[in-house]
C-alpha cells in the first residue's frame, strides 16, 4: 500500500489521458467505465493514508505508560531512600540502647530492674524498626508490582489496538487489489478497442498508465 500511496492516485492520471484523447469520452470506450473503479482505488489511498494518521495516535498509550512508570520509579527510590534512612537511624538508636547492656555483660552488677527496662527500651525500639521497615517495603513492592501490571496492560491494549488496525489495513488493501485488478483488466479491453479502432496514440497512453 505504500507504493501505491507513492504512486498517487490514478483518478486524476485518466483524467489527464482522457484530455488528451476526446474518443475516450466518446461512446467506444464508455463501457465498462472505469472512472468507478479509479475512484474506489483513490479512496482507498486516502483510507490508508488515514489509517496510518490514526496508528500514530496510539503511541499516546505507550507515552502514558512510560510517563507513569517513571513515576513509579522515582516513588520507589524515595521509599528506598527513606528505608535507607530508617535503617541507619535504627542502627545508631540500637548502639545506644545497648550500650547499657554490654556494661552490664562485661562487668555485671547494677539493678536489674535497670537491666530490664533497657530490654525493653530496646525491644519497643526494635518493634518501631521492624513495623517501619514492612511498611516502606509494602509500599516498594506495592508500587513496583503497579508497574509491572502497567507493563502488561499496555501490552495487552497496545496488541489489540494493532490488531485491530492490521485489520483494517488488510481491508484497505483488498479493496485496493480488487480495484486495481479490475482496472487492468478494464484497460486492457480499451487498449483492444483502441487498436480495433486503429489509435496507437490511445493505446500508447494507456499502456503507460502506472499503479503503485
Amino acid at each position: 500500500m505504500d507504493d501505491r500511496v507513492k504512486g498517487g492516485p490514478l483518478g486524476p492520471k485518466w483524467q489527464k489521458v482522457k484530455s488528451r484523447h476526446k474518443a475516450l469520452g466518446g461512446k467506444l470506450f464508455a463501457k465498462p467505465d472505469i472512472a468507478p473503479v479509479f475512484d474506489r482505488y483513490d479512496q482507498s489511498l486516502t483510507d490508508y493514508t488515514a489509517e496510518l494518521k490514526d496508528e500514530e495516535k496510539l503511541k499516546d498509550d505507550i507515552v502514558d505508560m512510560l510517563k507513569k512508570s517513571d513515576e513509579n520509579a522515582k516513588q520507589i527510590a524515595d521509599l528506598t531512600k527513606e528505608l535507607q534512612q530508617v535503617t541507619a537511624k535504627w542502627q545508631e538508636g540500637q548502639g545506644k540502647l545497648a550500650a547499657p547492656l554490654l556494661n552490664y555483660a562485661s562487668k555485671g552488677g547494677g539493678n536489674l530492674s535497670d537491666v530490664e527496662g533497657h530490654l525493653g527500651d530496646l525491644i519497643s525500639a526494635g518493634e518501631e524498626y521492624v513495623n517501619k521497615r514492612k511498611q516502606l517495603w509494602d509500599e516498594i513492592d506495592g508500587t513496583a508490582v503497579d508497574t509491572l501490571n502497567k507493563f502488561k496492560l499496555a501490552q495487552k491494549t497496545f496488541g489489540a489496538k494493532a490488531t485491530a488496525a492490521y485489520d483494517r489495513r488488510l481491508k484497505i488493501a483488498d479493496v485496493a487489489i480488487k480495484a486495481e485488478v479490475e482496472a487492468q483488466s478494464i484497460i486492457r479491453d480499451y487498449i483492444d478497442i483502441a487498436n480495433d479502432a486503429d489509435h496507437p496514440e490511445i493505446t500508447k497512453d494507456l499502456q503507460a498508465m502506472k499503479f503503485g
